[in-house]
């Protein structure tokens, strides 16, 4: 992680979120390998369009915008799964 700084240098972090507050989450700048993230549910659907499309571009950032719900679960890379980790929504 980034920030704030209870996740800095952390690999995939639990990110405890505040239900109704908006965030942004990704991964900073590719590595020449294609990556997106996404936003999942306990099911492991996609939870309301919290997508990225999948890039191989090393310039390209894959951040979303969104605003917690009960529903999140989890954040991941689709082709990586190593790039996961838990959300949880208070």
């Amino acid at each position: 992680g980034i920030e704030p700084e209870a996740i800095e240098g952390e690999q995939n972090p639990t990110l405890i979120l505040e239900e109704g507050e908006e965030y942004e989450i990704g991964w900073p700048e590719g590595d020449g390998v294609r990556h997106n993230i996404e936003i999942w549910d306990e099911d492991g659907d996609v939870v309301d369009d919290y997508e990225t499309d999948l890039t191989d571009d090393p310039g390209d950032d894959q951040i979303l915008t969104i605003t917690a719900t009960e529903e999140m679960a989890a954040y991941r890379c689709r082709p990586h799964g190593s790039m996961e980790g838990e959300i949880r929504v208070e």
